[in-house]
């Protein structure tokens, strides 16, 4: 049966973290009714994770970058929507179902993301203003932060 998601993964000599991230989805997804697969990508790394039912890893003979790793997995994915992970994600329980029943509710959108979190739990940045020579004279200068 096709997947409604595709999870994908990149790594690069980060298999313990994305060894978690893997269990950090599965935990989140136990309960879900969502059909969802995952896609590790490897980049050549030292100690690469290992095969395993829990994913389909993509071996790479060199890092190709995370541009390009993401693109590889996205041709091999089977679902109708597609989640793209960092290695060191920790995905919270139900965050995932949240996150497609917002896509499928919103066909309109394109682009869903999540609000991340530090360890600690306070909310990290994910969105800057593009830099202008004006922008970085001001912080520079006069230690502006939020131009």
């Amino acid at each position: 049966m096709k997947p409604d998601l595709s999870i994908i993964i990149v790594n690069y000599n980060t298999k313990d973290l994305t060894l978690k991230c893997v269990e950090s989805v599965r935990q989140s997804m136990s309960k879900s009714k969502l059909k969802w697969e995952i896609i590790v990508v490897d980049n050549a790394s030292i100690d690469p994770p290992p095969q395993s039912d829990d994913y389909k890893l993509i071996k790479n003979k060199e890092n190709v970058g995370f541009s390009r790793a993401n693109n590889q997995g996205m041709r091999v994915v089977k679902g109708n929507y597609i989640l793209l992970l960092n290695s060191d994600t920790e995905v919270k329980k139900g965050s995932i179902d949240k996150l497609y029943e917002f896509a499928r509710a919103n066909e309109d959108v394109g682009v869903v993301s999540p609000r991340l979190l530090n360890p600690d739990g306070s909310i990290q940045g994910s969105v800057f203003r593009t830099p202008t020579i004006w922008r970085n004279i001001r912080q520079y200068f006069f230690g502006e932060e939020n131009l």
